[in-house]
């Protein structure tokens, strides 16, 4: 009797909850959070050509950490299809869901890189290289803007908003043979 009415209310329980964590219409968890710590000023190295905003912030390393970076590996192992959906909360305006669908184990430094394609832009795609707290992350949508998360040299994560257009155009080509 007591098997009956466990089985009656705990598989029910467990086969909703993978219908949520499978579910596209569950909102998927945020990459940032504001800074804890207010730096200094803004890094100089990450003041660059086309560069539009910059933002200090903290990520939720968790979201990427090995033990989440192994769990991703088993599961892709099981649903070659699987895939983990992460929001990119660059800036208030700009949130960029993720489907992360492959990890990847580095060496020197030891990490991880994760790649995935943006949800909604069928040019887009992601690449995300973490090694500790080191983090360093491209996103694009295809669409000209470019979304970056780099480590500074005190350790603070930023990230920033690249506008494509603002890059000198390109030569015409040279035909070989040609100076």
């Amino acid at each position: 009797m007591k098997l009956n009415l466990v089985f009656a209310i705990v598989f029910p329980t467990l086969v909703s909850a993978a219908c949520l964590h499978a579910s596209p219409g569950v909102k998927a968890p945020q990459a940032f959070a504001p800074a804890r710590v207010i730096a200094a000023s803004r890094p100089q190295n990450l003041q660059a050509q086309g560069v539009r905003r910059l933002r200090h912030v903290t990520m939720k390393l968790e979201l990427f950490s090995e033990i989440r970076a192994q769990e991703f590996i088993k599961q892709k192992r099981e649903n070659a299809d699987w895939s983990q959906r992460i929001e990119m909360n660059f800036f208030p305006n700009v949130n960029i869901t993720v489907g992360w669908n492959q990890v990847e184990p580095a060496d020197q430094p030891s990490g991880f890189v994760w790649s995935g394609k943006v949800v909604g832009a069928p040019a887009g795609h992601a690449v995300l290289a973490i090694s500790g707290k080191n983090v360093t992350a491209t996103v694009t949508r295809g669409d000209g803007w470019i979304y970056e998360v780099r480590t500074a040299a005190d350790g603070e994560l930023w990230v920033r908003e690249i506008d494509q257009k603002t890059f000198p155009k390109e030569r015409e080509p040279v035909a070989p043979g040609r100076e």
